[in-house]
Protein backbone atom coordinates (compact mmCIF):
# COMPACT_ATOMS: atom_id res chain seq x y z
CA UNK A 1 0.00 0.00 0.00
CA UNK A 2 1.44 3.40 -1.40
CA UNK A 3 0.14 6.63 1.43
CA UNK A 4 -1.63 9.03 -0.77
CA UNK A 5 -2.38 11.62 1.44
CA UNK A 6 -3.45 12.38 5.24
CA UNK A 7 -6.04 15.02 5.80
CA UNK A 8 -7.06 15.94 9.45
CA UNK A 9 -10.15 14.83 11.29
CA UNK A 10 -12.39 15.59 14.13
CA UNK A 11 -12.75 12.51 16.60
CA UNK A 12 -16.03 13.94 18.94
CA UNK A 13 -15.29 13.25 22.85
CA UNK A 14 -18.28 14.09 24.98
CA UNK A 15 -18.97 14.98 28.70
CA UNK A 16 -21.93 13.32 30.00
CA UNK A 17 -23.81 13.22 33.34
CA UNK A 18 -24.61 10.14 34.84
CA UNK A 19 -27.01 9.37 37.90
CA UNK A 20 -26.54 5.90 39.82
CA UNK A 21 -26.86 3.99 42.54
CA UNK A 22 -23.71 2.38 43.60
CA UNK A 23 -21.47 0.40 46.36
CA UNK A 24 -18.63 2.85 46.96
CA UNK A 25 -14.88 2.11 48.38
CA UNK A 26 -11.95 4.58 48.29
CA UNK A 27 -13.24 7.83 49.39
CA UNK A 28 -11.33 10.03 51.85
CA UNK A 29 -13.58 8.66 54.85
CA UNK A 30 -13.38 5.40 53.42
CA UNK A 31 -10.01 5.01 53.17
CA UNK A 32 -9.42 6.69 56.63
CA UNK A 33 -11.73 4.49 58.40
CA UNK A 34 -10.65 1.22 56.93
CA UNK A 35 -6.70 2.24 57.74
CA UNK A 36 -7.90 3.21 61.87
CA UNK A 37 -9.97 -0.28 61.16
CA UNK A 38 -6.66 -1.75 61.13
CA UNK A 39 -5.36 -0.34 64.35
CA UNK A 40 -8.26 -0.57 66.51
CA UNK A 41 -10.64 -3.48 64.97
CA UNK A 42 -14.70 -2.26 64.84
CA UNK A 43 -14.23 0.07 67.36
CA UNK A 44 -16.79 3.18 66.14
CA UNK A 45 -15.79 5.29 69.02
CA UNK A 46 -12.15 5.59 68.51
CA UNK A 47 -12.39 6.14 64.94
CA UNK A 48 -15.30 8.66 64.91
CA UNK A 49 -13.24 10.32 67.38
CA UNK A 50 -10.13 10.93 65.12
CA UNK A 51 -12.48 11.71 62.26
CA UNK A 52 -14.66 13.70 63.84
CA UNK A 53 -17.54 12.08 62.51
CA UNK A 54 -20.90 10.62 64.42
CA UNK A 55 -20.75 7.57 66.22
CA UNK A 56 -23.88 6.22 64.58
CA UNK A 57 -22.48 7.24 61.18
CA UNK A 58 -19.04 5.50 61.94
CA UNK A 59 -21.24 2.52 62.72
CA UNK A 60 -23.29 2.29 59.65
CA UNK A 61 -19.72 3.11 57.67
CA UNK A 62 -17.96 0.11 59.57
CA UNK A 63 -21.08 -2.19 58.62
CA UNK A 64 -21.48 -1.07 54.62
CA UNK A 65 -17.49 -1.23 54.10
CA UNK A 66 -17.60 -4.76 55.51
CA UNK A 67 -20.22 -5.71 53.11
CA UNK A 68 -18.36 -4.59 50.41
CA UNK A 69 -18.82 -0.68 50.18
CA UNK A 70 -20.93 2.22 50.86
CA UNK A 71 -24.46 2.82 49.54
CA UNK A 72 -24.04 5.87 47.32
CA UNK A 73 -26.60 7.54 44.93
CA UNK A 74 -25.13 10.50 42.80
CA UNK A 75 -24.55 12.16 39.61
CA UNK A 76 -20.85 11.95 38.40
CA UNK A 77 -19.69 13.95 35.67
CA UNK A 78 -17.25 12.12 32.73
CA UNK A 79 -15.76 11.78 29.24
CA UNK A 80 -16.51 9.66 26.63
CA UNK A 81 -14.05 9.19 24.66
CA UNK A 82 -16.03 6.53 22.07
CA UNK A 83 -13.60 5.75 19.35
CA UNK A 84 -11.52 4.28 22.28
CA UNK A 85 -14.45 2.80 23.99
CA UNK A 86 -13.43 4.58 27.64
CA UNK A 87 -14.86 6.64 30.23
CA UNK A 88 -12.60 8.79 31.83
CA UNK A 89 -13.22 11.27 35.21
CA UNK A 90 -14.58 14.75 34.13
CA UNK A 91 -10.40 15.64 35.87
CA UNK A 92 -8.59 14.05 33.13
CA UNK A 93 -9.72 16.50 30.32
CA UNK A 94 -6.46 17.84 29.73
CA UNK A 95 -4.77 16.65 27.28
CA UNK A 96 -7.88 14.13 26.04
CA UNK A 97 -9.54 16.89 24.36
CA UNK A 98 -9.45 20.04 22.45
CA UNK A 99 -12.25 22.24 21.51
CA UNK A 100 -13.11 21.72 17.73
CA UNK A 101 -11.98 23.88 15.24
CA UNK A 102 -14.73 26.05 13.47
CA UNK A 103 -15.10 25.68 10.11
CA UNK A 104 -12.13 22.66 10.85
CA UNK A 105 -11.72 19.37 9.20
CA UNK A 106 -13.26 16.61 8.16
CA UNK A 107 -15.75 15.07 11.59
CA UNK A 108 -16.77 11.74 12.52
CA UNK A 109 -20.36 12.96 13.44
CA UNK A 110 -20.96 10.94 16.58
CA UNK A 111 -24.15 10.92 19.28
CA UNK A 112 -22.90 10.59 22.39
CA UNK A 113 -23.55 7.15 23.90
CA UNK A 114 -26.57 7.41 26.70
CA UNK A 115 -27.22 3.80 27.49
CA UNK A 116 -26.05 1.91 30.18
CA UNK A 117 -24.98 -1.18 28.31
CA UNK A 118 -22.94 0.74 25.78
CA UNK A 119 -20.97 2.84 29.15
CA UNK A 120 -20.74 -0.70 31.07
CA UNK A 121 -18.91 -1.65 27.68
CA UNK A 122 -16.82 0.77 27.69
CA UNK A 123 -15.64 0.79 31.73
CA UNK A 124 -18.01 2.66 33.43
CA UNK A 125 -17.17 1.15 37.11
CA UNK A 126 -13.44 1.79 36.32
CA UNK A 127 -14.41 5.77 35.58
CA UNK A 128 -16.95 6.03 38.18
CA UNK A 129 -13.81 4.35 40.65
CA UNK A 130 -11.14 7.47 39.60
CA UNK A 131 -13.74 9.54 40.95
CA UNK A 132 -13.07 8.82 44.16
CA UNK A 133 -9.26 9.06 44.32
CA UNK A 134 -6.21 6.33 44.60
CA UNK A 135 -8.19 3.30 46.16
CA UNK A 136 -11.53 4.62 44.72
CA UNK A 137 -13.88 1.06 43.63
CA UNK A 138 -17.38 1.61 42.52
CA UNK A 139 -19.62 -1.43 42.05
CA UNK A 140 -23.11 0.17 40.16
CA UNK A 141 -25.77 -1.66 40.99
CA UNK A 142 -28.53 0.54 38.72
CA UNK A 143 -28.22 3.38 36.24
CA UNK A 144 -31.09 5.46 36.62
CA UNK A 145 -30.25 8.73 34.26
CA UNK A 146 -27.79 9.18 31.72
CA UNK A 147 -27.63 12.66 30.03
CA UNK A 148 -25.27 14.91 27.65
CA UNK A 149 -23.65 17.60 29.84
CA UNK A 150 -24.67 21.10 28.33
CA UNK A 151 -25.17 22.79 31.34
CA UNK A 152 -22.16 24.87 31.00
CA UNK A 153 -21.90 27.13 28.34
CA UNK A 154 -18.22 28.01 28.59
CA UNK A 155 -16.80 24.58 27.43
CA UNK A 156 -18.54 22.75 25.03
CA UNK A 157 -19.66 19.30 25.72
CA UNK A 158 -18.29 17.95 22.29
CA UNK A 159 -14.92 18.62 22.32
CA UNK A 160 -12.49 16.33 20.00
CA UNK A 161 -9.28 14.66 20.04
CA UNK A 162 -6.07 16.74 19.50
CA UNK A 163 -3.79 16.00 16.42
CA UNK A 164 -5.58 13.33 14.73
CA UNK A 165 -5.01 12.64 11.05
CA UNK A 166 -6.80 10.27 8.41
CA UNK A 167 -4.16 8.80 6.55
CA UNK A 168 -5.49 7.49 2.49
CA UNK A 169 -3.39 4.31 1.12
CA UNK A 170 -4.12 3.03 -2.07
CA UNK A 171 -3.43 -0.54 -3.25
CA UNK A 172 -4.09 -2.55 -6.56
CA UNK A 173 -6.73 -2.00 -8.30
CA UNK A 174 -9.63 -4.49 -7.30
CA UNK A 175 -12.77 -4.37 -5.26
CA UNK A 176 -11.26 -2.66 -2.48
CA UNK A 177 -8.24 -0.22 -3.69
CA UNK A 178 -8.83 1.93 -0.92
CA UNK A 179 -6.96 1.22 2.83
CA UNK A 180 -7.64 4.36 5.32
CA UNK A 181 -5.61 4.36 9.19
CA UNK A 182 -5.54 6.86 12.12
CA UNK A 183 -2.85 8.37 13.36
CA UNK A 184 -2.41 10.81 16.63
CA UNK A 185 0.75 12.68 17.15
CA UNK A 186 1.92 11.34 14.27
CA UNK A 187 2.13 7.55 15.15
CA UNK A 188 -0.68 4.75 13.78
CA UNK A 189 -3.61 4.10 16.65
CA UNK A 190 -4.95 0.74 16.19
CA UNK A 191 -8.20 1.19 18.15
CA UNK A 192 -8.80 4.32 16.08
CA UNK A 193 -8.27 3.03 13.08
CA UNK A 194 -10.58 -0.36 13.78
CA UNK A 195 -13.07 1.86 14.89
CA UNK A 196 -13.39 4.33 11.78
CA UNK A 197 -12.82 1.27 9.71
CA UNK A 198 -16.22 -0.32 11.25
CA UNK A 199 -18.28 2.82 11.58
CA UNK A 200 -17.33 4.89 8.91
CA UNK A 201 -16.21 2.51 6.04
CA UNK A 202 -18.47 3.96 3.61
CA UNK A 203 -18.37 7.29 4.37
CA UNK A 204 -14.44 7.20 4.04
CA UNK A 205 -15.19 5.30 0.51
CA UNK A 206 -17.63 8.20 -0.93
CA UNK A 207 -14.66 10.91 0.11
CA UNK A 208 -12.34 9.35 -1.69
CA UNK A 209 -14.50 9.23 -5.12
CA UNK A 210 -15.62 12.33 -4.56
CA UNK A 211 -11.71 13.66 -3.96
CA UNK A 212 -9.00 14.24 -7.25
CA UNK A 213 -7.20 10.86 -5.68
CA UNK A 214 -8.63 8.83 -8.37
CA UNK A 215 -6.80 10.51 -10.85
CA UNK A 216 -3.63 9.65 -11.69
CA UNK A 217 -0.69 12.68 -10.11
CA UNK A 218 1.39 14.67 -11.84
CA UNK A 219 3.76 16.96 -9.11
CA UNK A 220 2.66 20.78 -9.74
CA UNK A 221 5.44 22.54 -11.62
CA UNK A 222 6.00 24.60 -8.81
CA UNK A 223 6.89 22.00 -6.75
CA UNK A 224 8.90 19.95 -9.31
CA UNK A 225 10.94 23.47 -9.83
CA UNK A 226 11.88 23.64 -6.02
CA UNK A 227 12.61 19.95 -6.00
CA UNK A 228 15.17 19.65 -9.09
CA UNK A 229 17.58 17.92 -9.80
CA UNK A 230 16.08 15.22 -8.19
CA UNK A 231 19.39 13.31 -7.09
CA UNK A 232 19.29 16.03 -4.04
CA UNK A 233 16.02 15.80 -2.72
CA UNK A 234 14.89 12.37 -0.58
CA UNK A 235 11.06 11.55 -1.59
CA UNK A 236 8.91 10.51 1.29
CA UNK A 237 5.68 9.34 2.14
CA UNK A 238 3.11 12.04 3.17
CA UNK A 239 2.63 10.10 6.27
CA UNK A 240 2.51 12.48 9.49
CA UNK A 241 4.91 10.64 11.30
CA UNK A 242 7.46 11.37 8.64
CA UNK A 243 6.46 15.11 8.23
CA UNK A 244 6.67 15.21 12.13
CA UNK A 245 10.22 13.31 12.62
CA UNK A 246 12.22 15.55 9.13
CA UNK A 247 10.56 18.66 10.76
CA UNK A 248 11.55 17.77 14.68
CA UNK A 249 15.48 16.63 13.84
CA UNK A 250 15.84 19.79 10.97
CA UNK A 251 14.71 21.84 14.08
CA UNK A 252 16.99 20.34 16.53
CA UNK A 253 19.77 20.54 14.55
CA UNK A 254 19.43 24.08 13.51
CA UNK A 255 22.62 26.16 14.73
CA UNK A 256 21.43 29.76 13.91
CA UNK A 257 18.25 29.85 12.09
CA UNK A 258 15.42 28.09 11.11
CA UNK A 259 12.81 29.66 8.62
CA UNK A 260 9.17 28.66 8.07
CA UNK A 261 6.93 29.52 4.77
CA UNK A 262 3.50 28.94 4.10
CA UNK A 263 0.63 31.36 2.65
CA UNK A 264 -1.20 31.95 5.82
CA UNK A 265 0.43 31.26 9.22
CA UNK A 266 -2.13 32.51 11.49
CA UNK A 267 -3.31 28.73 12.89
CA UNK A 268 -0.16 26.81 13.30
CA UNK A 269 -0.71 23.23 15.42
CA UNK A 270 0.65 22.73 18.47
CA UNK A 271 3.25 20.68 18.06
CA UNK A 272 5.04 22.91 15.40
CA UNK A 273 4.74 25.41 17.61
CA UNK A 274 6.01 23.78 20.11
CA UNK A 275 9.38 22.73 18.25
CA UNK A 276 10.03 26.49 17.08
CA UNK A 277 9.73 27.75 20.89
CA UNK A 278 12.01 24.75 21.58
CA UNK A 279 14.39 26.41 19.01
CA UNK A 280 14.29 29.93 20.19
CA UNK A 281 14.87 29.01 23.87
CA UNK A 282 18.57 28.27 21.82
CA UNK A 283 18.80 31.70 20.97
CA UNK A 284 18.03 30.21 17.24
CA UNK A 285 16.37 32.90 15.22
CA UNK A 286 12.74 32.17 13.91
CA UNK A 287 12.21 33.31 10.52
CA UNK A 288 8.17 33.39 9.52
CA UNK A 289 7.37 34.28 5.75
CA UNK A 290 3.51 34.02 5.32
CA UNK A 291 1.95 35.29 1.62
CA UNK A 292 1.14 38.62 3.79
CA UNK A 293 2.21 40.57 6.75
CA UNK A 294 -0.92 39.59 8.38
CA UNK A 295 -1.10 36.22 8.35
CA UNK A 296 0.70 35.75 11.63
CA UNK A 297 0.26 34.10 14.84
CA UNK A 298 -0.93 36.54 17.35
CA UNK A 299 -0.54 34.27 21.12
CA UNK A 300 3.19 33.00 20.76
CA UNK A 301 5.25 33.75 23.78
CA UNK A 302 8.67 33.44 21.86
CA UNK A 303 10.10 36.42 19.22
CA UNK A 304 10.41 35.62 16.01
CA UNK A 305 10.91 37.19 12.42
CA UNK A 306 8.95 38.12 9.75
CA UNK A 307 9.56 38.23 6.23
CA UNK A 308 6.59 38.40 3.70
CA UNK A 309 6.63 36.46 0.62
CA UNK A 310 4.05 37.67 -1.91
CA UNK A 311 4.17 35.22 -4.92
CA UNK A 312 5.15 32.12 -2.84
CA UNK A 313 3.66 29.04 -4.09
CA UNK A 314 1.42 27.01 -2.00
CA UNK A 315 3.87 24.62 -0.03
CA UNK A 316 4.80 24.31 3.45
CA UNK A 317 8.64 24.87 3.58
CA UNK A 318 11.08 24.64 6.83
CA UNK A 319 14.41 25.39 5.91
CA UNK A 320 16.79 24.77 9.43
CA UNK A 321 20.08 26.88 8.39
CA UNK A 322 21.36 25.42 5.03
CA UNK A 323 21.67 21.69 6.20
CA UNK A 324 18.44 20.55 6.21
CA UNK A 325 15.17 21.60 4.14
CA UNK A 326 11.45 19.76 4.43
CA UNK A 327 8.12 20.53 1.62
CA UNK A 328 4.92 19.56 1.62
CA UNK A 329 2.64 20.14 -1.03
CA UNK A 330 -0.52 20.94 1.21
CA UNK A 331 0.04 23.31 4.34
CA UNK A 332 -4.18 23.15 4.41
CA UNK A 333 -3.59 19.47 5.69
CA UNK A 334 -0.42 20.30 7.83
CA UNK A 335 -2.02 22.95 9.76
CA UNK A 336 -5.31 21.25 10.79
CA UNK A 337 -7.49 23.43 8.13
CA UNK A 338 -10.71 22.16 6.59
CA UNK A 339 -9.31 19.95 3.40
CA UNK A 340 -10.15 17.49 0.41
CA UNK A 341 -7.96 14.78 0.22
CA UNK A 342 -5.73 15.30 -2.28
CA UNK A 343 -2.57 13.58 -3.55
CA UNK A 344 0.23 15.37 -1.13
CA UNK A 345 3.84 15.28 -1.76
CA UNK A 346 6.76 15.47 0.91
CA UNK A 347 10.33 15.83 -0.20
CA UNK A 348 13.54 16.54 2.69
CA UNK A 349 17.31 17.42 1.49
CA UNK A 350 20.70 17.89 3.14
CA UNK A 351 22.80 18.81 0.78
CA UNK A 352 24.20 22.65 0.82
CA UNK A 353 23.64 22.65 -3.10
CA UNK A 354 19.53 21.59 -2.80
CA UNK A 355 18.61 24.16 0.22
CA UNK A 356 20.66 27.46 -1.77
CA UNK A 357 18.69 26.94 -4.60
CA UNK A 358 15.68 26.13 -2.43
CA UNK A 359 16.43 29.63 -0.46
CA UNK A 360 16.38 31.69 -4.03
CA UNK A 361 13.85 30.29 -5.61
CA UNK A 362 11.96 31.54 -2.16
CA UNK A 363 13.75 34.82 -2.46
CA UNK A 364 14.97 34.25 1.39
CA UNK A 365 18.37 35.42 2.08
CA UNK A 366 21.15 33.30 2.33
CA UNK A 367 22.40 32.61 6.06
CA UNK A 368 25.63 34.43 6.99
CA UNK A 369 28.04 31.59 8.80
CA UNK A 370 28.63 32.55 12.41
CA UNK A 371 31.75 31.43 13.45
CA UNK A 372 30.96 28.68 16.56
CA UNK A 373 30.19 29.38 19.68
CA UNK A 374 32.14 28.58 22.82
CA UNK A 375 30.34 25.53 24.58
CA UNK A 376 29.46 25.60 28.19
CA UNK A 377 31.94 24.76 30.66
CA UNK A 378 31.74 21.53 32.69
CA UNK A 379 32.37 24.26 35.70
CA UNK A 380 29.38 26.22 34.61
CA UNK A 381 27.04 23.20 33.82
CA UNK A 382 27.24 21.73 37.35
CA UNK A 383 26.71 25.00 39.22
CA UNK A 384 23.73 25.19 37.12
CA UNK A 385 22.13 21.93 37.81
CA UNK A 386 23.14 22.36 41.53
CA UNK A 387 21.00 25.68 41.09
CA UNK A 388 18.38 23.96 40.00
CA UNK A 389 18.05 20.89 42.11
CA UNK A 390 17.78 23.87 45.51
CA UNK A 391 14.28 25.31 43.69
CA UNK A 392 12.96 21.65 44.05
CA UNK A 393 14.36 20.28 47.48
CA UNK A 394 10.88 21.12 48.87
CA UNK A 395 9.45 18.69 46.58
CA UNK A 396 10.87 15.90 48.29
CA UNK A 397 10.05 14.28 52.15
CA UNK A 398 12.17 15.74 54.73
CA UNK A 399 13.75 12.30 54.85
CA UNK A 400 15.06 11.91 51.50
CA UNK A 401 18.09 13.83 50.28
CA UNK A 402 19.21 14.03 46.83
CA UNK A 403 22.58 16.09 45.57
CA UNK A 404 23.72 16.17 42.04
CA UNK A 405 25.95 13.22 40.64
CA UNK A 406 28.34 13.36 38.49
CA UNK A 407 26.59 11.26 36.17
CA UNK A 408 24.00 14.04 36.34
CA UNK A 409 26.63 16.33 35.36
CA UNK A 410 27.99 13.46 32.87
CA UNK A 411 24.55 13.45 30.90
CA UNK A 412 23.87 17.28 31.12
CA UNK A 413 27.20 17.65 29.72
CA UNK A 414 26.28 15.37 26.73
CA UNK A 415 22.75 16.76 26.49
CA UNK A 416 23.93 20.29 26.31
CA UNK A 417 26.46 19.22 23.71
CA UNK A 418 24.19 18.55 20.89
CA UNK A 419 22.60 22.26 20.95
CA UNK A 420 25.89 24.14 22.38
CA UNK A 421 24.59 27.46 23.43
CA UNK A 422 26.14 31.04 23.39
CA UNK A 423 28.51 32.74 25.95
CA UNK A 424 25.89 32.80 28.34
CA UNK A 425 23.21 29.51 29.13
CA UNK A 426 20.32 29.97 26.93
CA UNK A 427 16.44 29.33 28.47
CA UNK A 428 17.07 25.67 26.77
CA UNK A 429 20.02 25.21 28.83
CA UNK A 430 18.16 26.42 31.87
CA UNK A 431 15.08 23.79 31.00
CA UNK A 432 17.75 21.27 30.32
CA UNK A 433 19.59 21.37 34.00
CA UNK A 434 16.05 21.79 35.02
CA UNK A 435 14.99 18.54 33.92
CA UNK A 436 17.99 16.55 35.22
CA UNK A 437 17.53 17.87 38.50
CA UNK A 438 13.65 16.94 38.42
CA UNK A 439 15.00 13.36 37.23
CA UNK A 440 17.53 13.54 40.22
CA UNK A 441 14.61 14.16 42.14
CA UNK A 442 12.64 11.55 41.54
CA UNK A 443 15.22 9.16 41.25
CA UNK A 444 16.12 9.59 44.84
CA UNK A 445 12.71 9.46 45.76
CA UNK A 446 12.10 6.14 44.11
CA UNK A 447 15.68 4.72 46.19
CA UNK A 448 14.32 5.57 48.94
CA UNK A 449 10.96 3.63 48.75
CA UNK A 450 12.92 0.63 46.80
CA UNK A 451 15.25 0.45 49.78
CA UNK A 452 12.02 0.20 52.06
CA UNK A 453 9.52 -1.98 50.26
CA UNK A 454 10.96 -5.70 49.16
CA UNK A 455 7.86 -5.04 46.15
CA UNK A 456 9.90 -2.41 44.22
CA UNK A 457 13.06 -2.52 42.34
CA UNK A 458 14.82 -1.06 40.40
CA UNK A 459 15.81 -1.97 36.84
CA UNK A 460 17.29 0.67 35.54
CA UNK A 461 18.12 4.38 35.27
CA UNK A 462 18.09 6.22 32.30
CA UNK A 463 18.66 3.47 30.02
CA UNK A 464 18.97 4.05 26.31
CA UNK A 465 19.20 1.03 24.23
CA UNK A 466 22.45 1.74 21.42
CA UNK A 467 21.10 3.45 18.29
CA UNK A 468 17.61 5.29 19.84
CA UNK A 469 17.41 8.63 20.37
CA UNK A 470 14.60 8.26 23.61
CA UNK A 471 16.28 7.14 27.10
CA UNK A 472 13.97 6.05 30.00
CA UNK A 473 14.69 7.90 33.35
CA UNK A 474 13.43 4.56 35.61
CA UNK A 475 12.34 1.37 34.98
CA UNK A 476 10.42 -0.44 38.49
CA UNK A 477 9.27 -3.71 38.39
CA UNK A 478 6.79 -3.75 40.74
CA UNK A 479 5.95 -7.75 41.99
CA UNK A 480 3.11 -6.76 44.13
CA UNK A 481 1.35 -5.94 41.18
CA UNK A 482 3.06 -7.46 38.54
CA UNK A 483 3.32 -4.52 37.25
CA UNK A 484 6.79 -2.55 35.51
CA UNK A 485 6.65 0.86 35.40
CA UNK A 486 8.27 3.44 33.60
CA UNK A 487 8.67 6.55 35.23
CA UNK A 488 9.35 9.80 33.37
CA UNK A 489 10.65 12.94 35.34
CA UNK A 490 8.78 16.30 33.95
CA UNK A 491 9.54 19.39 35.37
CA UNK A 492 6.75 20.66 32.39
CA UNK A 493 3.12 21.91 32.40
CA UNK A 494 1.20 18.51 30.92
CA UNK A 495 0.86 18.69 26.90
CA UNK A 496 0.17 16.19 24.32
CA UNK A 497 3.84 15.68 23.01
CA UNK A 498 4.40 13.82 26.75
CA UNK A 499 1.95 11.53 25.86
CA UNK A 500 2.89 10.39 22.51
CA UNK A 501 7.07 10.12 23.99
CA UNK A 502 5.73 7.97 26.61
CA UNK A 503 4.11 5.50 24.39
CA UNK A 504 6.94 5.43 22.07
CA UNK A 505 9.31 4.20 25.84
CA UNK A 506 6.43 1.79 26.74
CA UNK A 507 7.10 0.37 22.84
CA UNK A 508 10.80 0.18 22.94
CA UNK A 509 10.05 -1.78 26.79
CA UNK A 510 8.18 -4.21 25.17
CA UNK A 511 10.99 -4.97 22.44
CA UNK A 512 13.46 -5.73 25.59
CA UNK A 513 11.59 -8.55 27.27
CA UNK A 514 14.62 -8.74 29.80
CA UNK A 515 13.74 -5.58 31.48
CA UNK A 516 10.50 -6.62 32.12
CA UNK A 517 10.48 -9.85 34.58
CA UNK A 518 8.10 -11.62 32.50
CA UNK A 519 5.53 -9.17 33.53
CA UNK A 520 2.73 -8.81 30.63
CA UNK A 521 1.53 -4.97 32.38
CA UNK A 522 4.03 -2.30 31.28
CA UNK A 523 2.54 1.52 32.72
CA UNK A 524 4.16 4.68 31.75
CA UNK A 525 3.99 7.25 34.54
CA UNK A 526 4.79 10.58 34.11
CA UNK A 527 6.17 12.68 37.20
CA UNK A 528 5.14 16.36 37.43
CA UNK A 529 6.06 18.98 40.34
CA UNK A 530 3.09 19.59 42.44
CA UNK A 531 1.70 22.87 41.08
CA UNK A 532 1.38 21.12 37.42
CA UNK A 533 -0.99 18.76 38.49
CA UNK A 534 -4.75 18.98 39.85
CA UNK A 535 -5.15 15.77 40.98
CA UNK A 536 -3.00 12.84 41.46
CA UNK A 537 -3.24 10.24 40.10
CA UNK A 538 -4.76 11.48 36.60
CA UNK A 539 -5.55 8.89 34.38
CA UNK A 540 -5.22 10.46 30.18
CA UNK A 541 -6.36 9.30 27.49
CA UNK A 542 -4.46 6.23 27.26
CA UNK A 543 -5.05 3.35 29.67
CA UNK A 544 -1.68 2.59 30.27
CA UNK A 545 -0.48 6.03 30.70
CA UNK A 546 -0.80 8.20 34.36
CA UNK A 547 0.04 11.46 35.78
CA UNK A 548 1.12 11.55 39.28
CA UNK A 549 3.18 14.69 41.38
CA UNK A 550 6.06 13.14 43.36
CA UNK A 551 3.96 13.49 46.55
CA UNK A 552 1.45 11.13 45.45
CA UNK A 553 3.79 8.40 44.16
CA UNK A 554 4.52 6.33 47.32
CA UNK A 555 0.89 5.95 47.45
CA UNK A 556 0.35 4.81 43.86
CA UNK A 557 3.74 2.47 43.94
CA UNK A 558 2.51 1.44 47.04
CA UNK A 559 -1.16 1.15 46.46
CA UNK A 560 -2.66 -2.46 46.48
CA UNK A 561 -4.12 -2.03 42.99
CA UNK A 562 -4.24 -0.19 40.15
CA UNK A 563 -6.61 2.97 39.90
CA UNK A 564 -9.80 1.87 38.95
CA UNK A 565 -9.28 -1.78 38.64
CA UNK A 566 -11.15 -4.22 41.11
Amino acid sequence: MTVLCSIPVQIPVHRIRVTAKCLATGGPVHTATLRLMDYWGDSPEEIAEVLGLEIPYVQRLISHLERGGEPVEREFVLWVDNARGRILPHTALTGVAVKPIRGGPHTFQLEPPLSKDALTSMGLQAGLSWDLGLEGYVEVLEVSDVRADIRDPSLPHVLRLPDTQLVIRSGQADAHPWEFAVTQHGVHEPQLTAWAQTNYAKDLLDLVRDSELISPYTPPGHLTKLTEPRAEWERLEPHPKHLRQRISDAAEDARERLVLCAPDLRHVPAWIEQTLENAAERDIEIVLCPAKAEHLPRDWHFDFTTTPLADQPPLLSLISDEDHAVIHSDPAACFERDCAPVHQSLYAAATDAAIGRLLDNLRIARLRRRPPAPKLTPQVIASMLRRELEKLRAELPQTVQADIQPADEQFAIQTLDRHPPREQPTKAAWKAAAGIAWERVLIERVAHLAARHDALTVTAERWQPPGVKLDLDLIVHDSHKSVVWILDAKNADRNDDQLSKMRSQIRLLQRNPELTHGCPTIIGLIVHRRRQLDTTPQPTEHHDILRCTLQGLADLLLAKRLPGSA
